[in-house]
């Protein structure tokens, strides 16, 4: 079944394009950096690379910057708040660099006991024939991390010493697939989350990935909600 709330945001999202407003609604963002650049790249300042399908809500897209290109093949979110991400990154230099990619969402506040949901996957592809591409996480890092409110949270995924190749002639890799359930999380969310994706890339090669990240109220507070909709759901048919 559809997501209502991520519909009626896509319809919003598209009513405002018709209507000549932002594309990306306020506090949505994707930066990219390229390590030792002090120049980041933001979605909300290219607003003319991506489109919102009225239907889901879901945001897509493609970009550049010097050091990369990006195909921002769908970005869904919800006020819940959950983000998941399924995007394919270039690194278009002839060296190996290193680049965070960071993907943030505002989100309607929660507070209480909240559990947190994260997970990552993808695969490495090697576009120049004959040679190996390579991804690392970085050195005492992680390729995954989440954030509440701007808070770095636990625990990260991928982490260092992560490393792929591939195998000539063999042109890709999987990068396997990590991830972390019911996780405490913060004693609120107020304003945002985030995914941020830190990872080094050999020259001319390509990564996709596919992550994600939740946060709801711990079972007990889910059983309050239910029951508490239930009885106003009874309330209004009475």
């Amino acid at each position: 079944m559809k997501n209502t709330s991520t519909a009626l945001l896509g319809i919003a999202l598209a009513t405002s394009v018709a209507m000549g407003g932002s594309i990306l609604p306020e506090g949505f963002d994707i930066t990219c950096q390229l390590a030792g650049s002090d120049g980041v790249w933001s979605a909300q300042n290219n607003q003319g690379d991506f489109e919102v399908n009225p239907e889901t809500g879901a945001i897509s897209g493609a970009s550049a910057g010097n050091a990369w290109s990006a195909e921002w093949d769908s970005i869904a979110f919800t006020s819940n708040p959950s983000l998941t991400t399924a995007w394919a990154f270039t690194n278009t230099t002839g060296s190996t660099q290193t680049f965070t990619v960071t993907f943030t969402t505002p989100i309607s506040a929660i507070s209480g006991q909240l559990e947190m949901f994260g997970s990552i996957t993808g695969g490495l592809t090697a576009n120049t024939p004959g040679t190996a591409a390579e991804i690392w996480a970085p050195t005492g890092g992680s390729i995954y991390t989440a954030y509440v409110d701007g808070v770095a949270v636990s625990p990260t995924l991928m982490n260092d010493p992560f490393h792929v190749a591939t195998n000539p002639p063999t042109a890709t890799a999987p990068l396997g697939f990590e991830s972390f359930e019911f996780e405490p999380g913060p004693a609120s969310a107020m304003n945002s989350i985030s995914i941020e994706h830190t990872f080094t890339l050999t020259a001319g090669d390509s990564v996709t990935f596919n992550s994600a990240f939740q946060i709801i109220p711990a079972p007990a507070g889910i059983a309050l909600f239910a029951m508490f909709g239930l009885g106003a759901s009874r309330r209004r048919r009475s």
